[in-house]
């Protein structure tokens, strides 16, 4: 395995100029780490990277090609694992990226602090891929919204936490306490080492309670979700919410952010930010007094 990841030196991959020099990156959900080293080998003559993370049951795999290489040819050098392993090996998402630079630690995630002498990254321990390893542009959108805040609020609520990166970073930027919900099991037990590794453990709490079960209310909450997930959990989101707290709403693509939009101000939330990188998009919201 190399020793830098490759998606950490996409720069902005999504967005892709027209006539430049563009690499294919296919990502896929793998069945277990033999069959990635077998992918690996199958692959090592043709001009690309490969890599893996362990996370939840499943592996996620990344090929990459080199900048000019034949793309054709690296598709159907995985058509025949496509196929005959379908049970094991199943495409996520295909795209073009543009730019790669290879800068950033492995299994790290660096962000801006407004506090100069305070650490100023995470580490994400196991080397595991439960969503949120803080290089998918979804989670960089949230990052830099909570950023830009003047102060962190606290408490903080992290719906749908994954490995626990947003709330590991919310905590490092001020929150005092941060709680993380997963349906995952797994993804929590990943997000409770990781509070460990980055000595956070005493501001942060993981679990797969339902969200509509939650006792308190919160003055930040943060939702990386899909918007089916979020027509479901809007309510609940906005039942959890203090007067004028923030909600932070990412994984959106194209229309689905007006749509996002229409969906909170049905709840009582106002649109404060709007951010974008390439296709996706995160707003920041504030809950409106109650009339």
């Amino acid at each position: 395995m190399p020793s830098e990841s490759i998606l950490t030196g996409l720069d902005r991959g999504e967005c892709v100029d027209p006539g430049g020099d563009v690499q294919l990156l296919v990502e896929l959900s793998c069945g277990g780490e033999d069959l990635c080293l077998e992918l690996q080998e199958a692959l090592s003559s043709l001009p690309c990277q490969v890599e893996w993370q362990a996370g939840g049951r499943d592996f996620t795999l990344y090929v990459l090609g080199d900048q000019g290489a034949d793309q054709d040819q690296l598709l159907a050098a995985l058509a025949p694992f496509l196929d005959d392993r379908s049970n094991q090996l199943r495409p996520i998402e295909t795209r073009l990226v543009q730019g790669s630079r290879v800068a950033m630690a492995r299994h790290g995630f660096c962000f801006v602090s407004n506090n100069p002498t305070g650490p100023k990254d995470i580490v994400l321990a196991a080397g595991s891929h439960a969503f949120g390893s803080g290089n998918h542009p979804s989670t960089s959108l949230v990052v830099e919204l909570l950023e830009e805040l003047i102060e962190i609020p606290s408490p903080v609520l992290d719906v749908g936490c994954g490995t626990g990166v947003l709330s590991l970073i919310a905590a490092r930027l001020g929150a005092q306490q941060v709680v993380g919900l997963d349906i995952d099991g797994e993804a929590v037990l990943v997000a409770l080492e990781n509070a460990k590794a980055n000595n956070l453990a005493d501001r942060l709490s993981f679990s797969t309670s339902p969200l509509q079960g939650l006792e308190g209310s919160f003055a930040l909450i943060l939702a990386n979700l899909t918007v089916s997930v979020l027509h479901g959990l809007m309510g609940a989101i906005t039942s959890k919410a203090e007067p004028g707290a923030r909600l932070i709403i990412s994984g959106l693509q194209g229309r689905q952010g007006d749509e996002a939009e229409g969906l909170a101000a049905g709840q009582g939330w106002r649109l404060e930010k709007r951010r974008a990188l390439g296709k996706w998009q995160a707003l920041l919201l504030v809950r409106l007094p109650c009339p």
